[in-house]
């Protein structure tokens, strides 16, 4: 309380003295006050569906894919020698991608790059 009735006739000594003193008061003021108002929070953005290969059976699990039709390894399209290659593997291939004249890539599950195949 005692800060107030100083401070009150000392702001008041201010502005009858140095009238330009008011003034940057009021301006600082009104600063702080549009600067620490309570800001309306930005809506929410809208969900967007998850990317698909271009077939859309599959989400996109490798930048490679886009545009690309994926194959489950199971799939009749993919050969049986591709399937029983992609078994070989620690982390045994799940898609492929067939690239035409024989060349297959193979995926895990993961959407990592396992092996590009030649068939001939």
């Amino acid at each position: 309380m005692l800060n107030w009735i100083i401070g009150i006739p000392f702001f008041l000594f201010l502005a009858a003295t140095k009238p330009w003193l008011l003034g940057v008061a009021v301006v600082i003021g009104i600063l702080l006050f549009l600067h620490l108002r309570s800001k309306e929070p930005l809506p929410p953005m809208p969900a967007s569906p998850p990317p698909v290969t271009a077939d859309g059976r599959f989400p996109l699990l490798n930048e490679d894919w886009v545009g690309e039709v994926v194959l489950s390894i199971d799939d009749a399209e993919a050969p049986e020698i591709i399937r029983r290659h992609g078994a070989r593997f620690h982390n045994p291939a799940r898609y492929v991608i067939d690239l035409g004249q024989g060349e297959y890539l193979l995926y895990g599950a993961d959407g990592e790059l396992l092996d590009l195949c030649y068939l001939e």
